[in-house]
């Protein structure tokens, strides 16, 4: 597909770090030994996130995950699709200040989700790292069954996660999902 420009408000919607624009990208990728299958696969939900739209990244901090993550958001973005980047205890944080009620149209805290629910591609950032699994299960729940494409990444073993998070991921039909076992990728990555 041709790369199109990317709008100063598509980019505001995206929550993308715009640092990361050429750092985290697929081609400034270093492959080091661990770390192949979850790059390929990657590459492969970049080019069409619709076939199997959920997508679990897990393994210990610092092996590329977030990277991979963002380098299919920019990817999907420049494509022309509209990605949101999260990262989970920020949303919650977020979510938790906007108000429930309003004296006239429908509330912030209200058009957030539903933006969230409706957003054509969604990626949350560190898994496990907020105290409340209600949200993020119910968020996970209304696009799996919906069959519209999130990625998650996770710096806990899948194991850790709420069973029914993991059954969501875990939907052959569905779902991937990528546990990185390698060395910190980031000490590898600038050598």
């Amino acid at each position: 597909m041709a790369s199109t420009a990317i709008s100063d408000a598509r980019l505001t919607v995206s929550g993308l770090p715009v640092e990361t624009r050429e750092r985290f990208r697929f081609s400034t990728w270093k492959p080091t030994k661990g770390l192949g299958e979850a790059w390929a696969i990657a590459e492969a939900y970049s080019l069409n996130p619709f076939s199997r739209p959920l997508l679990l990244m897990a393994g210990p901090p610092g092996v590329g995950k977030t990277h991979l993550a963002l380098a299919v958001a920019w990817q999907l973005l420049e494509e022309g699709t509209l990605v949101t980047y999260r990262q989970c205890g920020s949303l919650l944080d977020t979510l938790k200040g906007l108000p429930r009620f309003v004296d006239n149209g429908s509330p912030p805290y209200y058009r957030e989700v539903r933006f969230l629910e409706e957003v054509p591609v969604l990626i949350l950032d560190d898994l496990g790292q907020q105290r409340d699994w209600e949200f993020i299960d119910s968020l996970v729940d209304f696009r799996y069954l919906r069959m519209r494409p999130i990625i998650g990444v996770t710096n806990l073993a899948v194991g850790e996660l709420p069973q029914r998070l993991v059954s969501r991921f875990s939907d052959k039909a569905t779902s991937m999902v990528v546990t990185i076992k390698a060395r910190d990728y980031r000490a590898v990555r600038d050598k």
